[in-house]
């Protein structure tokens, strides 16, 4: 693979694995930088590139295993609540938001690995389910029972402990 098959294949995913990389480092200059090795890695590896079938789903799994790497190294403190707004003052709808916001994201961050994974690809970063299944090497079966139950265990948790009814967020 030259630079311009690089550019014209690679470089393109980089708009599926940044949205990844900040939620999993939790900033943007963090994600960029993981962005950046896996990119390096990529170049690296631009001559055995052919043997993948599915480049997304390749790039993604890179992208998480260089989160994992990092916090090996660091252990870094890491927070499961979104980014805070900047505006002075809210209305109670934007607070109303802003604390199911929390609440759902304080419940995906409790869900086992897997059922975490799948739902966050799917509803924070609008992968399609083939993508998921390729990245984390499962059945397309069995990515969406898991995201399924992740729903499901997502929305009896907003019900039971914090009395919210179903509702468009």
């Amino acid at each position: 693979m030259d630079s311009e098959e690089f550019q014209n294949i690679i470089l393109p995913l980089v708009e599926k694995m940044f949205p990844l990389a900040r939620r999993l480092m939790k900033n943007d200059v963090d994600a960029e930088d993981v962005i950046q090795e896996v990119m390096m890695k990529l170049w690296h590896n631009r001559n055995s590139w052919e043997k993948y079938s599915n480049p997304i789903g390749y790039a993604i799994r890179m992208t998480r295993n260089a989160f994992l790497d990092r916090i090996k190294k660091s252990k870094p403190e890491l927070s499961a609540e979104p980014l805070e707004f900047s505006q002075k003052y809210e209305t109670d709808q934007i607070y109303d938001e802003r604390e199911a916001s929390k609440i759902i994201y304080k419940i995906v961050s409790e869900l086992p690995e897997i059922q975490r994974l799948v739902l966050e690809l799917r509803d924070f970063d609008g992968f399609e389910m083939k993508e998921i299944a390729e990245s984390l090497k499962i059945e397309i079966s069995y990515a969406r029972v898991l995201l399924s139950r992740s729903r499901k265990i997502v929305r009896e948790k907003m019900i039971k402990n914090y009395g919210y009814e179903r509702r468009t967020i």
